[in-house]
C-alpha cells in the first residue's frame, strides 16, 4: 500500500507516491553492537597482553636479584627524573662531570653487578668512570646523547614498560632505571652494543636514591602533593617548549640536518621556573652516576 513501509531482508521498503519503491539500506543494530563489543574485547585483550609482558619483564629482573620498589618511591622518582630531563643543560653537566671523574668503590661494585645481570656477560676491561661506558654507544647516539637522555627522562613516566628497581641490599640506596628506547622518537635503536657485541635497544641508568633512607622518604611523603603539583606544571611548560622547538627545527632543512647529523646544541637559555629549593631537593634524591646501553 502507498504510504506504508515494511522491513524486508535487512532493508526498508518505502512506498513512493508515484507507485515505485526505493530500497534504503538500514543499519543492522545487532552487527553494530557486535562490532563495538569486539572492539572492546580487542582493547581488553591488548591491555591484558601488555600486563602479562610487563609482569614477565619484572619477574625477569627479580630473577636477576633486582628488587621491586614501593609505589610512593616510584612516583616521586619519576617526577624527579622528569625534572632532570627537562633541563638538557643540566643533563650535559652530569655527563661531563661523570666523564671527568672516577667511580667510587661502591659505585663500581653496583655497576659491575647491574651490567653483568643486564648484559649476561662480563665487561671487557675495567670501567673506572663514565667515559668507557659511553664508548659502548654508537657514534651518532653518543654525539646526541644529552638530547636523547634528556628527552627519554622527561617522558619516561608516560610508558608503562619503564622499569625502576632497587639493587640488592649489598648495594644500599642504589636504583636502576630501564628505558625502552623504542618509545622515544629520534632515539633510533639499536643505540649501542654490549662489550660482547649484543645489540642494545634499552638505556640503563644507575642512580643513588634518598641518601637518608626511610627518614628522607617519610619527609617527602608529607610534601608530596605540593611538590608534585609544581613539577607537573613545570613538565607541561617544558613539553610546550619542546613542541615549539621541534616545529621551528622542522621549518628549516638546515636545522633538520644539524639535528640529525650535527653536534648537539645545548639549551643554555632554558631556566626552570620551580623554586631553587625544590629543584635542588628533587635532584638530590635522584643522583645519576652511570648510564650504559643494554639489550
Amino acid at each position: 500500500m502507498p504510504g506504508e513501509g515494511a522491513r524486508t531482508g535487512g532493508s526498508l521498503e518505502v512506498a513512493m507516491a508515484l507507485g515505485g519503491t526505493v530500497m534504503v539500506p538500514t543499519i543492522n543494530i545487532q552487527e553494530g553492537e557486535e562490532e563495538e563489543e569486539n572492539g572492546w574485547v580487542a582493547i581488553a585483550s591488548s591491555e591484558l597482553e601488555q600486563k602479562i609482558k610487563l609482569d614477565a619483564d619484572m619477574e625477569a629482573l627479580v630473577n636477576m636479584d633486582f628488587q621491586p620498589i614501593a609505589d610512593n618511591e616510584r612516583l616521586l622518582a619519576i617526577d624527579s627524573i622528569a625534572l632532570l630531563g627537562g633541563n638538557e643543560n643540566l643533563v650535559q653537566q652530569i655527563l661531563d662531570a661523570g666523564v671527568e671523574s672516577s667511580f667510587t668503590e661502591r659505585d663500581s661494585s653496583s655497576l659491575a653487578f647491574a651490567s653483568l645481570q643486564l648484559w649476561g656477560e662480563k665487561g671487557k676491561g675495567s670501567y673506572p668512570g663514565l667515559a668507557p661506558l659511553l664508548n659502548l654507544f654508537k657514534p651518532l647516539h653518543r654525539e646526541r646523547l644529552p638530547r636523547i637522555l634528556a628527552s627519554s627522562l622527561l617522558y619516561c613516566g608516560r610508558h608503562p614498560d619503564t622499569a625502576m628497581v632497587a639493587l640488592p641490599p649489598t648495594h644500599p640506596n642504589t636504583r636502576l632505571l630501564l628505558l625502552n628506547m623504542n618509545n622515544f622518537p629520534g632515539a633510533d635503536p639499536p643505540i649501542g652494543l654490549t662489550p660482547g657485541g649484543k645489540s642494545c635497544s634499552r638505556l640503563a641508568v644507575l642512580y643513588h636514591w634518598a641518601p637518608n633512607g626511610q627518614q628522607e622518604q617519610t619527609h617527602w611523603t608529607q610534601e608530596e602533593e605540593k611538590i608534585r603539583q609544581k613539577i607537573r606544571e613545570e613538565k607541561r611548560k617544558i613539553e610546550i617548549e619542546e613542541k615549539i622547538r621541534k616545529k621551528r627545527e622542522s621549518e628549516s632543512e638546515m636545522d633538520q640536518k644539524q639535528g640529525l647529523l650535527g653536534p648537539v646544541r645545548r639549551m643554555n637559555e632554558r631556566r626552570m621556573s620551580v623554586s631553587l629549593y625544590i629543584e635542588r631537593k628533587m635532584l638530590d634524591i635522584v643522583d645519576v652516576f652511570a648510564i650504559f646501553p643494554c639489550p
